[in-house]
């Protein structure tokens, strides 16, 4: 059945048959015709014009039919066998396209398209690509593309194995490549072509096409200037180092795919489908994941970099399995095994396999790792290299994961671990372990995993053939022999049987009752209490006993599953006694060991997530407000590297608990609330104050309104706490309106105005929003006046009823009670019965107000007064009030009164007050001195806390309210107190009270005064470096010219803590004795020589390596930092931010230990101390980076960036590894790597300030093409960053920098010599960040730019060429 055609094709099919087909007469005659040329000319010619017309009649009819008509000539073409006739069809559509009555694009894409383009029929594959070659330079660019595509896929087509009948078909495809490759043509951008080159290789195989290679390389090594432009020196080389949640949780740049662990350049695209990056760049980094593996506290981390999400109740978006984690996972394990093998009693062994095994729990819980592949894959690999030292701490760690997770696992799981067995391979039983040592835990643990396994195959009524080696037999009969007996835990004599028989019989439950119930005895959480009770602080307060804690070796030797059950019991233990409303306090040891539990990372469901989600709502919905005020101080004193999420859990808890009217009545509580909720706003770290992350729409407000509450002075600290988060992290893209939420909100609430010397140090974006709302004017005249009238009605008034009234009811602002009270006391000597009364009708709640008004009152008191005597009497006043009366604490007015509004001479007689205050009276000294002489702040090694903390309180009791109203009530019970007292509480107030007083330079005595006395607290101070850290760097500029002061506060910090960290834990030897501990104004000034920054950067980059500890060992777990690489981190910055140098000078010094001191450095380690080096400059403040920017700057503006006198390209000497194989200077490379590193770790801030350096310092130096280069080559790797960061603003000028510095150069010299490199960068901006949003000024730059440039930066700006330089659009015949 023919096909009908449509009206086009009939025209075209009538016009091929009228030119073909030739008179019956004419074919048969042919031989005897006369063939006249001239006629055969006419009648071409005729047909021609014949043919145009027909598409010019279908043009005006319809421009879809000109379409059908080219598609149907074409085919019908095809068929032809006659090459000349083909020659004359193509002929006619070439001219047709040169009279513009059809598209160049349409022709081409038509010729190609047609399903008859074969190569074995050669004539019409020739012809067809030589008519697209004539024609495709009429076709805009982005047809180019297209046609471009189809030739690649064509050339697919082309057989492997070319033989000569193919070799013309070849050539012609060649051809129209070569033209569209050719740079000089500028068909279209040679981004695109670049881009699909690579696009298409990975996939297919086959392409290129053998023949084509040459042609193919040859372009693609032409990008490779460009790809090298924007590729970070040594990215494949750097490492993160791992916080909590630190900056590396907020960068893109780190993030892997995680199915082949390479690379993500932008979305999910990874680095080998754009440009020719260097291999390193493109190749799987397997070596970043087991470096981040091998950290502890960085399985969030690891999830962020792998794109892993953990499986949601709500949604069911998780991750799945991960096979590259569990290959780390092996490799990683493999390594601890090797250190294990050559050096069997390596310090680093503990923590490491503890990680191991915390990780294994973690990843397996999730499902991202397989166990069964783990084991099998591990044990492949411990036999071919037959590591067998470590094989019990191995089968410990199997043993933490086993005994939690083979009842819900079928047995199949765990049968690979058996294959683990052959490690044991004596023929001889191994000797019975000393079970007094905790190692006896790891020997046993071979022998309980194949107790558990045997028992669950048993279970499931398998058949279990396995035999246990001979090596175990007696560990075997031991634990079975043992299990049968009597057992129980008696301290302080430490014996691990308990905890073995625990692990071993986890699953067999009347095996472990009886070891599970010893555990839970042992701490007084059984259900017959033990009898007697135990004395607490405080008033008529008694607890259950005992009142020593499982030591941490215990509950170290306690398998995961062991260590549930346990905390599992304590928390059921405590609900009960919630429950029965009992006035008998928890035990403190259960309190202890409870809190000792919570810093087990895998078992955070029971955990931490248990005490937030399920303990404290149940406690607080029982009201039992001791164990609440329990609860609280665990969460205060005691617990470290807890989330950040759960931290902002908590004090959204505590801002619901300050809502509550029990508050008011209970000072106590009231006080304990607050100061938990100050440790944990202080306590953010700078990357924790931030927006929400992957929150659902509208949760934003959520999180905002989780930081503040209604208390002024806890919302002054959070806006004090965001200052200095924005000051060091910098403000992510979204963040500002985020921020301006959070101020605007805290500014509605609690309305305040800060002093114009704070206000100085606060980040220009904060200091904007804050001025934007208006806070209240203190009226210092009008308070006085007020006080005074009250003052004369308490005089006057004499009914009770009518006193109480008018005095505890809040009249607008007039909270003046506290002010009444201390007249009272400076007048008196003593307080009158009624006022108490008035207090109990204010609350404890209430009475903040009247702090407040007090805090004013006082300084304008103290203004005006004269002499010395009348000064010593007002603080005596004070005095009595806190100590004597107990009607305020002393921490909540210090607080108050630090964070007051004043100025000037104010400010000082504000801070005067509070020096007297802390210092003149001996109550609060004596109990400092007394504290820091009797009291460890090492508790997880303590069994006697208890008793100290007993002993403080007796010498020093505290009293949260007066004694007249405690005393009527008689079954009064000060809360249980088990680790606060006013020193701890005080310290987080001290921490505020300094940085107030560094901002006032007139008062820098009165803060080494106070040091000197009350430095020692510091001991106490739960993250003591990152607290020095944070404020030598918020006040940098502040303390850049008191270096004495800065060395006051440096050594205070440090000796405090000297007693309890062994030597070397922090600084260096050399800036201890040669700095900080000499004293005397006459001691020449210390500037350290180059020898002490290689050390120092070298003690980082040895710190960051696994295998080895640099620092005395130290338990990550009870420190403020979560590992040695980000403790060194941190303490090296404390320790060149207090060196007395100017900071460019030591920013400079940083940088000379890789560009001079890298002689000493092994090459291979190169980039690791280039790293280091990058770590450091990026985590120190902002005056550190000009020794960057001065070096960069003195680079760029000498030899040989101004005279390029070398033999080799610049793209060759900037290439960090091509360098060292060309043996040149290695300065420019290094220099670049080290920025590179510098910025890749960097911040917001400094990433932002890119752009600064660029436009401000290095533009009006450059005048040749190299040194655009090199700058090209600086800032090149960091749009990516600014574009997945959405710094757009950032990167859209800095883009047009960029072109301003081309048009620079462009003037400069006559010819440039790289300018295709320089415009396949811009090409490569324009389609992978900006678009055309900087399309109006580069328009402007190029039209001052030469042809060449012009011609090449076509596609970005259109403008006018001039006629020689426009390329042959059309080829003639």
């Amino acid at each position: 059945m023919s096909v009908q055609l449509s009206v086009p094709e009939q025209q075209i099919s009538q016009f091929l048959a009228d030119l073909l087909n030739l008179e019956a007469i004419e074919v048969g005659f042919n031989c005897f015709l006369t063939h006249r040329p001239d006629l055969n000319k006419a009648n071409e010619e005729n047909a021609k014009e014949e043919f145009i017309k027909i598409l010019k009649s279908l043009q005006t009819e319809n421009v879809s039919s000109v379409e059908t008509a080219v598609k149907y000539y074409v085919s019908q073409a095809a068929s032809l066998s006659n090459p000349k006739k083909l020659e004359q069809l193509f002929g006619f559509l070439y001219d047709a396209v040169g009279r513009h009555v059809v598209p160049a694009r349409l022709v081409c894409e038509s010729l190609l398209n047609c399903e008859k383009l074969v190569y074995t029929n050669s004539e019409h594959w020739v012809q067809s690509f030589a008519l697209v070659r004539k024609i495709v330079g009429g076709v805009d660019y982005k047809g180019v593309r297209e046609i471009m595509k189809n030739c690649i896929e064509k050339a697919a087509l082309l057989p492997v194995e070319l033989n000569s009948g193919v070799t013309q078909q070849c050539e012609s495809l060649m051809k129209v490549l070569s033209y569209i490759f050719d740079r000089n043509a500028a068909l279209l951008p040679g981004y695109f072509i670049v881009n699909e080159i690579l696009k298409s290789y990975p996939e297919n195989k086959t392409w290129p096409h053998w023949s084509l290679v040459g042609l193919v390389s040859n372009f693609l090594n032409s990008f490779r200037p460009a790809a090298s432009m924007v590729s970070c020196s040594n990215k494949w080389r750097l490492v993160p180092v791992v916080e909590q949640l630190g900056r590396a949780h907020v960068m893109s740049t780190w993030k892997l795919d995680p199915t082949s662990l390479k690379f993500f350049l932008k979305g999910t695209m990874t680095y080998e489908r754009i440009l020719p990056y260097c291999r390193d760049l493109t190749c799987p980094q397997p070596q970043l994941v087991k470096y981040l593996l091998s950290q502890p506290y960085s399985k969030d981390l690891v999830n962020h970099v792998l794109c892993l999400q953990k499986p949601r109740k709500d949604s069911t978006t998780a991750s799945g399995r991960c096979a590259p984690l569990e290959q780390q996972m092996v490799l990683l394990l493999v390594d601890a095994m090797q250190i294990a093998q050559d050096n069997p009693l390596s310090d680093v062994l503990p923590d490491l396999f503890r990680n191991i095994a915390s990780d294994l729990i973690f990843f397996v819980l999730f499902q991202f790792v397989s166990f069964p592949h783990v084991i099998t894959d591990l044990a492949d690999q411990l036999e071919k290299r037959n590591l067998t030292a470590g094989r019990d701490k191995l089968m410990w760690v199997l043993l933490q994961f086993i005994s939690g997770s083979i009842q819900k696992n079928p047995t199949a799981d765990f049968i690979p671990v058996l294959k683990l067995y052959n490690m044991y391979s004596e023929s001889e039983p191994l000797p019975i372990p000393d079970t007094s040592s905790s190692n006896c835990v790891e020997q046993l643990a071979a022998t309980g995993i194949f107790i558990h396994l045997k028992r669950k195959a048993v279970g499931e009524n398998l058949r279990f053939a396995f035999s246990l080696p001979p090596a175990l037999a007696s560990h075997h009969e031991f634990l079975i022999t043992t299990a049968k007996g009597p057992c129980s835990l008696n301290l302080p004599t430490i014996n691990f049987t308990v905890p073995l028989l625990c692990n071993t019989f986890s699953t067999t439950q009347d095996l472990f009752q009886l070891p599970m119930s010893a555990l839970v005895e042992a701490v007084g959480g059984s259900t017959s209490p033990p009898p007697g009770h135990t004395p607490m602080p405080g008033t008529n307060c008694v607890s259950a006993t005992p009142i020593q804690p499982l030591p941490m070796d215990i509950l170290d030797s306690l398998s995961v599953h062991s260590k549930m059950s346990l905390i599992h019991s304590i928390v059921t233990h405590i609900l009960k006694q919630v429950q029965t409303k009992s006035t008998v306090a928890l035990s403190p040891s259960i309190v202890e060991t409870y809190s000792r539990l919570l810093v087990y990372s895998e078992i955070e469901s029971l955990g931490i997530k248990g005490f937030l989600n399920q303990l404290l709502p149940k406690v607080f919905a029982q009201q039992a407000w001791g164990t609440l005020h329990t609860l609280l101080e665990i969460f205060s004193y005691r617990l470290h590297h807890i989330q950040a999420h759960y931290r902002l859990s908590l004090l959204t808890h505590l801002h619901q608990l300050a809502a509550h009217n029990i508050l008011n009545n209970h000072a106590q509580l009231h006080l304990t609330v607050e100061s938990s909720a100050l440790r944990l706003i202080t306590g953010f770290g700078s990357a924790e104050i931030a927006p929400p992350k992957n929150q659902p729409p509208g949760g934003v407000q959520k999180t905002a309104s989780t930081l503040y509450g209604d208390s002024e002075e806890l919302n002054r600290v959070v806006i004090l706490s965001l200052a200095r988060a924005v000051h060091i992290g910098g403000l992510e893209q979204n963040g500002s309106a985020w921020l301006k939420e959070v101020v605007s909100s805290i500014m509605h609430n609690t309305p305040h105005a800060w002093p114009s010397h704070t206000l100085q140090n606060f980040p220009p974006v904060l200091v904007d929003m804050i001025n934007e709302t208006t806070g209240p004017k203190e009226n210092v005249a009008q308070l006085k006046k007020s006080v005074e009238e009250e003052w004369r009605s308490w005089g006057t008034m004499n009914n009770e009823n009518d006193i109480i009234q008018h005095f505890s009811l809040p009249q607008g602002n007039n909270n003046l009670f506290l002010c009444l009270l201390w007249k009272m006391i400076l007048e008196t000597d003593d307080i009158s019965p009624i006022a108490y009364k008035v207090l109990e009708r204010i609350g404890a709640k209430q009475l903040t107000s009247h702090l407040r008004s007090f805090c004013d009152f006082l300084v304008h008191e103290f203004s005006k007064s004269g002499g010395g005597g009348h000064v010593n009497k007002c603080i005596d006043a004070m005095n009595n009030m806190i100590w004597k009366y107990n009607i305020i604490t002393l921490d909540r007015l210090v607080l108050c009164m630090a964070l007051r509004h004043h100025e000037g001479n104010e400010a000082q007689v504000c801070f005067f007050i509070i020096q007297l205050l802390l210092l003149k009276p001996p109550e609060f000294r004596n109990r400092v001195n007394e504290f820091c002489r009797t009291m460890s702040p090492e508790h997880h090694l303590l069994d006697d806390w208890h008793q100290k903390h007993l002993e403080i309180h007796d010498k020093f009791p505290e009293k949260f309210a007066p004694d007249v109203l405690t005393e009527k009530s008689h079954n009064f019970q000060t809360l249980p107190m088990y680790f606060g007292n006013v020193c701890l509480r005080f310290i987080p107030v001290f921490d505020i009270v300094v940085h107030r007083f560094l901002e006032l330079p007139p008062v820098q005595k009165s803060l080494e005064t106070l040091f000197d006395h009350l430095g020692c607290l510091y001991k106490f101070h739960d993250r003591p470096m990152t607290y020095l850290y944070n404020t030598l760097h918020y006040y940098e500029a502040r303390l850049r010219d008191r270096a004495p002061l800065k060395k006051k506060i440096v050594a205070s910090i440090t000796d405090a803590l000297k007693e309890v960290r062994p030597a070397g834990w922090a600084l260096t030897q050399e800036i201890t004795d040669k700095y900080l501990s000499i004293e005397g104004p006459d001691e020449p000034v210390w500037r350290p020589g180059p020898e002490y920054f290689f050390k120092l950067v070298g003690r980082l980059v040895a710190a960051l390596d696994p295998s080895a500890n640099v620092f005395p060992r130290m338990d990550w777990r009870f420190n403020e930092f979560p590992n040695e690489g980000s403790h060194c981190l941190y303490v090296t910055c404390v320790e060149l931010m207090s060196i007395p140098d100017k900071p460019a000078t030591i920013g400079e010094k940083l940088i000379d230990v890789v560009l001079q001191t890298h002689s000493h450095i092994p090459p291979d380690k190169l980039p690791e101390w280039i790293n280091a080096v990058g770590l450091l400059v990026s985590n120190l403040p902002e005056a550190f980076w000009a020794g960057l920017h001065n070096k960069l700057e003195a680079a760029l503006d000498s030899v040989p960036l101004t005279d390029w006198n070398l033999s080799y390209t610049p793209t060759q000497v900037f290439d960090f590894q091509e360098v060292h194989d060309l043996k040149t200077d290695t300065s420019l490379a290094y220099l670049l790597a080290t920025a590179h590193a510098t910025w890749h770790h960097s911040g917001f801030t400094q990433v932002c300030g890119i752009l600064d350096l660029v436009r401000d310092r290095l533009i009006k130096l450059v005048e040749r093409e190299e040194q655009m280069l090199f700058i090209f080559h600086l800032v090149g790797p960091f749009l990516q960053r600014l574009h997945s960061d959405r710094f757009m603003r950032v990167l859209f000028e800095l883009t047009v920098q960029l072109y301003e510095i081309l048009l620079r150069v462009d003037q400069c010299v006559p010819h440039m010599k790289y300018m295709d490199a320089v415009c396949d960068l811009l090409y490569h901006i324009k389609y992978q960040f900006t678009g055309d949003s900087v399309k109006a000024d580069a328009e402007r730059i190029v039209r001052q730019l030469k042809n060449p440039l012009q011609l090449r930066l076509r596609f970005i700006a259109q403008v006018q060429l001039k006629q020689e330089e426009v390329p042959v659009k059309q080829e003639q015949k």
